[in-house]
């Protein structure tokens, strides 16, 4: 098999943030299992509480999403990442469009959450999230 190109993407749930690669988008790789918390800006950021906030938003417009850190070209340091989330929109969420469900989202976060946990990775709309056999 001939791979001339593969994005790296995260993935997190409450118990675990993996890092996987997925290759012409027919499969996914684990590659590694980092910790469970961010550091951003020095300080420690949990995905989970990010991504509970995303899916607690009465708009109902996300089905499923993965919060994970990832390096800006701006970081001061190697470990330094901006969290990013990766989201699955629910039928509403797809009937008023990626762009206007990306703003919710990130509007969402900036309401409720410090500002250090904002998205400054960005939101990434994808079909699914991927899961183990356990669902995690």
């Amino acid at each position: 098999m001939i791979v001339s190109e593969s994005t790296q993407k995260e993935r997190s749930s409450s118990k675990t943030v993996q890092r996987y690669a997925s290759h012409f988008d027919t499969f996914s790789l684990f590659t590694e299992s980092p910790q469970d918390t961010l550091k951003v800006s020095g300080l420690q950021v949990s995905p989970a509480e990010i991504e509970s906030t995303i899916l607690t938003d009465p708009s109902n417009i996300v089905s499923d999403v993965a919060v994970a850190g990832v390096q800006l070209p701006t970081a001061r340091t190697t470990d330094d990442k901006a969290p990013r989330a990766w989201v699955v929109l629910t039928q509403k969420g797809k009937e008023m469009g990626e762009a206007k469900a990306m703003v919710l989202i990130e509007e969402r976060v900036k309401k409720t959450l410090s500002k250090y946990k904002w998205l400054r990775g960005g939101v990434e709309i994808i079909d699914e999230i991927p899961k183990n056999p356990t669902g995690e």
